[in-house]
């Protein structure tokens, strides 16, 4: 069957339970329903927004626009807006006054933890920020609306941020991955409720990941290192050895892969979207992408 664009130049966001496609797109957030536009939120930008959103690098660059989401229910999603997290109910277009992680903080990925033993279910996240210094970074867990709990901190020296937190119903722990060079460019499992956390693999740039899905045969991920060549891999949990799936991919880090990902629940499925999700991927510029259907 052909594919066709449906909606461009748009971040897609996350997927409601029911099934509906939740995207960004300057200024507004769209829920698509079976390939068509069905509900649209505005959503205040700045003036420095207005005038400079249309470039992609300034985009990028200054962070414009919503740069994570997760669903909480059908009508109601989490988004990340600069540095604070906001709750939206998609019914009326009502949006919470927020919480504020911190100055020049952020989620790069919101996590859904349920069913793992040791922690507690809910959202998690780890901060995302420049950090060269190298202070601490947290995690957070929503407790209630508007209203997250610190419950982890890498020292001071560790890493420069958290890019994704991994939910392993597999192997029933957590993971982290964490960037961006040496040492900080790792991947850590988690037991226990946060009791032990143990760096694994670290001190490479095939380990700087975003976009991570576990799978009953390993993990599945995305590399995401500015100067190297990007790849997907499956590692091996037991083994902590990495298969190259892929390479040369252009512009890895993009939320349609996390799609493509999440919707295969195993390696044999995964690899037999490997080819549509390739080609939407080099359609990609920045958070931008044009979806096909």
């Amino acid at each position: 069957m052909e594919s066709k664009v449906i909606i461009k130049e748009t971040s897609p966001l996350c997927y409601l339970p029911n099934g509906r496609l939740v995207c960004y797109r300057k200024g507004e957030i769209i829920v698509m329903n079976n390939g068509k536009e069905e509900g649209h939120f505005p959503i205040r930008i700045s003036g420095k927004e207005k005038v400079l959103g249309w470039s992609r690098y300034a985009t990028r660059l200054l962070r414009f626009g919503v740069r994570a989401a997760i669903a909480l229910d059908d009508e109601h999603i989490l988004l990340s807006k600069g540095n604070t997290i906001h709750e939206l109910d998609l019914t009326n277009g009502t949006l919470s006054k927020g919480w504020f992680c911190g100055e020049g903080i952020r989620p790069l990925i919101f996590t859904e933890v349920k069913g793992i033993k040791g922690f507690d279910d809910g959202i998690y996240f780890g901060g995302y920020l420049g950090n060269m210094d190298k202070k601490p970074v947290h995690i957070y867990r929503r407790v209630g609306a508007d209203e997250w709990q610190v419950v982890y901190t890498f020292a001071q020296g560790m890493i420069n941020h958290v890019h994704n937190v991994v939910a392993d119903p597999y192997r029933q722990c957590l993971w982290i991955f964490t960037g961006d060079f040496g040492k900080a460019a790792a991947i850590w499992k988690v037991t226990d409720g946060f009791k032990k956390v143990e760096r694994v693999v670290c001190n490479n740039q095939k380990y700087r990941a975003c976009v991570v899905n576990a799978l009953p045969e390993g993990l599945l991920y995305a590399t995401d290192a500015p100067f190297a060549d990007d790849f997907i891999y499956l590692l091996d949990p037991e083994t902590m050895e990495t298969k190259e799936l892929k390479r040369n991919c252009q512009s890895l880090f993009q939320k349609e892969l996390m799609f493509k990902l999440g919707k295969k629940d195993t390696f044999e499925k995964w690899q037999k979207s490997v080819p549509h999700m390739l080609a939407v991927i080099r359609t990609a510029k920045d958070n931008n992408v044009d979806i096909y259907a």
